[in-house]
C-alpha cells in the first residue's frame, strides 16, 4: 500500500484535507465550528490561507491530517488568553491544530510520520515553541511526543475541553527523557540549537512535575493508592497495580473552580472519575438552571453519554478547584486488548454505579401505591 506523507500544495489537496476535517469534527464527533458547512460537507478555517496543512495519502485519498499555524503572518487574539502568545513574542511560535484521522487508519503508524514532517518543518525554519490544545484522550500522545502541560484546561465553545500543551522545540534533553520520536529526526539534522531551561524559567511548577520519569512514577502511583483507598464506584475490587494501569491509559485533569467539564448538546466520548473536589451537575429549564446532583472523590461523572454516544443532557461545573480522571472510550477499548479481566471488572462497577443511580432516582420520584 503505497502512503504519502507531504505538504499540501494543491487546491484539490487542500478540498480533500477540509472534507476530512468535516466528515471527523462534524459528521463523527457531532461538534458545530464555525466553518463548517453543511452544504459543500467542507470544514475550513480563517488561518488555512497561511497555515502549513500536511496530510497523509493512500491510493489517492486523504486518510489523516494536521495543520500547523504561523501567529507572526495571522495573529489570533485568542492565543494570547489560550497559551500566552502576544505579536512581541508570535515569531518564535507555531501552533498545531486540526488533528484529523480518518477510523481505520488510527491504529496505524501514520500520526507519527505526519507529525515528524510538521516538527521538521517548524524547527528547520527556526520556530523555537510548538503549542496546541489538546482533547484529554490525546493528551498522552502528545507527552510521548514532547509536549508538556503548562496551564489549566479550559473549555472551548464548539470544541470542547481541552488541554493548553507545548513542546519547547530546541530541548534535547527533555526529548531524550520521554524518549520522543523526533530524537532521530534531531540526530540526522542536528541545527545546533539548544534551549532546555526555557520551560522550567517560565513555568516552574509545571516543570516540577515533569522533570524526571521518577517522579512521573511516584504521581501515578499517589493517585493510584488514594483511589485504592477509597474502594468506591469504578474501581472498587481492584488492585493498586491494576488501578495504575488504568490510570496510565487516562488523562489526569486540573480545574478551576467555577470551570465547565461538560456542555449540554455536546457529543463526547470520556466520562469522568472525580479525584478531588466537586462537580456539580445542572440542567437548564427556560431561564433557569437546576442543580440536579453534585459529585465528590470516588464518584463517576458522563457516564451516560460515554455508553450511549448520544449527546450530552446537561452541564456539569467544577464548584470547587477540582481533580478529575478522563476515561475515553478509545483508552478503555486499548486496555481490553492488553487487561480483558481488569476491563471487565471495571466496566462491572460501571453497570453497578448506573443501577444504584437508577434505583435512587426511581425510589426518589416514585409515589406509594394505592389500591
Amino acid at each position: 500500500m503505497d502512503v504519502q506523507v507531504k505538504l499540501a500544495e494543491t487546491a484539490q489537496e487542500r478540498l480533500s484535507v477540509f472534507a476530512l476535517r468535516y466528515a471527523i469534527t462534524v459528521a463523527e464527533q457531532g461538534k458545530s465550528p464555525p466553518g463548517a458547512d453543511n452544504d459543500t460537507r467542507l470544514f475550513t478555517d480563517e488561518h488555512d490561507e497561511t497555515a502549513a496543512i500536511f496530510l497523509a495519502q493512500s491510493d489517492g485519498e486523504v486518510v489523516a491530517s494536521l495543520t500547523l499555524l504561523y501567529p507572526a503572518e495571522r495573529f489570533d487574539p485568542d492565543w494570547t488568553q489560550q497559551f500566552g502568545i502576544d505579536p512581541s513574542n508570535a515569531g518564535q511560535c507555531v501552533v498545531v491544530c486540526r488533528l484529523v484521522v480518518r477510523p481505520d487508519w488510527r491504529a496505524s503508524g501514520i500520526l507519527g510520520r505526519l507529525f515528524g514532517l510538521a516538527y521538521d518543518h517548524a524547527r528547520l525554519a527556526g520556530h523555537a515553541l510548538s503549542y496546541c490544545l489538546a482533547a484529554p484522550a490525546l493528551v498522552k500522545l502528545y507527552e510521548k511526543l514532547g509536549y508538556r502541560c503548562f496551564r489549566a484546561s479550559s473549555y472551548l465553545p464548539h470544541i470542547g475541553l481541552r488541554v493548553p500543551m507545548l513542546m519547547v522545540i530546541n530541548d534535547l534533553a527533555y526529548l531524550e527523557t520521554v524518549v520522543s520520536p523526533f530524537l532521530r529526526q534531531w540526530r540526522k539534522k542536528d541545527t545546533g540549537q539548544r534551549n532546555e531551561s526555557w520551560f522550567g524559567q517560565h513555568f516552574p511548577d509545571y516543570h516540577a512535575y515533569y522533570q524526571d520519569c521518577a517522579q512521573q512514577e511516584q504521581y501515578w502511583s499517589d493517585i493510584a493508592h488514594r483511589v485504592e483507598l477509597r474502594g468506591e464506584t469504578l474501581f472498587r475490587d481492584l488492585h493498586e497495580s491494576d488501578i495504575r494501569a488504568f490510570i496510565d491509559s487516562s488523562t489526569v485533569l486540573h480545574l478551576s473552580a467555577g470551570q465547565k467539564l461538560i456542555q449540554t448538546g455536546d457529543v463526547d466520548q470520556e466520562m469522568y472519575y472525580v479525584l478531588s473536589g466537586t462537580v456539580e451537575v445542572l440542567k437548564t429549564v427556560g431561564t433557569s438552571q437546576l442543580s440536579l446532583a453534585a459529585f465528590g472523590p470516588g464518584q463517576i461523572v458522563g457516564e451516560l453519554a460515554f455508553l450511549s454516544r448520544k449527546s450530552r443532557t446537561a452541564d456539569v461545573v467544577a464548584i470547587e478547584n477540582a481533580e478529575v480522571l478522563s476515561i475515553s472510550r478509545s483508552s478503555l477499548e486499548r486496555l481490553a486488548l492488553k487487561m480483558p479481566m481488569v476491563t471487565v471488572k471495571v466496566i462491572m462497577n460501571l453497570a453497578e454505579t448506573l443501577g444504584e443511580r437508577l434505583q435512587h432516582t426511581t425510589q426518589k420520584f416514585s409515589l406509594p401505591f394505592q389500591a
